[in-house]
């Protein structure tokens, strides 16, 4: 039994899901920065949150959708090779 395309769509997903934990990541650092260098108030960390949250919903709706056209096609291929 030739599982090699369902290991491609696997990893494939896994890789999308190391790269918005990544994303996160930067995100927190890039937030964490800006706010011992402004020094801001709690209130103005937590309005600097929400923009950056709002920032990586936009990209993050941008890569899964591109993610998802990926997986589909591997799922596409999938079917056809059973």
């Amino acid at each position: 039994m030739d599982m090699t395309s369902w290991l491609e769509y696997f990893v494939n997903g896994l890789a999308t899901q190391l790269q918005e934990v990544q994303n996160r990541g930067q995100q927190v650092i890039k937030q964490d920065i800006l706010s011992i260098q402004h020094q801001l108030s709690q209130r103005e960390k937590e309005a600097l949150e929400q923009a950056l949250d709002e920032e990586r919903v936009f990209h993050s709706r941008v890569s899964t959708s591109f993610s998802r056209s990926k997986q589909k096609n591997s799922s596409t291929r999938i079917k056809k090779s059973l």
